[in-house]
């Protein structure tokens, strides 16, 4: 069969883009983890593009990563819907992880979709670097014990405005609230 009658064809044009679409992202995902410089702990193999979502039950996962670290260890390193994750199974393997090298290990997840709709200006969302910093210092300066009283002009005349707003027209109370 001629492949421009097949993509000609408009029952094929999904499937087709849908699997190289699918084959485009296994590629780079394998790519990436073997440009990996540290190797990661040992786990259960997931599926493509889901990783080991279908493996982890709803109630309970605590067994399922139990018995995960009778095979694998008292770290697991598991992947859900591309996220990488590691499971501490004991306190000890969490001391050393959590307590000892916090500095390189004390961070939050940074799910992609931030960046792509632009939330990585958000300080509560930001992961840990020369950005968070400053904005922590940034927030630490502008809003401490210290400062509440240098709010006080502005907070009163936008209470008042409130006020006087809600005096000459109650029935827009909604509005008032919101502006």
């Amino acid at each position: 069969m001629d492949p421009t009658t097949i993509l000609g064809d408009s029952q094929w044009k999904w499937p087709i883009a849908a699997g190289l679409a699918l084959g485009m992202y296994t590629v780079s995902k394998s790519a990436a983890k073997k440009r990996s410089p540290l190797p990661l702990p040992p786990g259960p193999k997931g599926l493509p593009i889901v990783g080991n979502v279908l493996q982890i039950p709803q109630t309970k996962p605590w067994l399922v990563y139990n018995e995960w670290a009778k095979q694998y260890g008292d770290v697991i390193y598991i992947e859900a819907l591309g996220q990488g994750m590691v499971v501490l199974n004991t306190l000890s393997a969490a001391q050393g992880l959590l307590d000892k090298r916090s500095v390189t290990t004390s961070d939050r997840g940074y799910p992609p979709c931030f960046e792509i709709m632009n939330f990585d200006w958000a300080f509560a969302l930001m992961p840990y670097g020369a950005d968070w910093r400053t904005h922590r210092r940034v927030f630490h300066q502008s809003l401490n014990a210290n400062e509440a009283p240098n709010y006080l002009p502005a907070i009163e005349k936008d209470c008042l405005a409130y006020l006087r707003n809600l005096a000459d027209s109650p029935e827009k109370l909604f509005d008032h609230v919101r502006t």
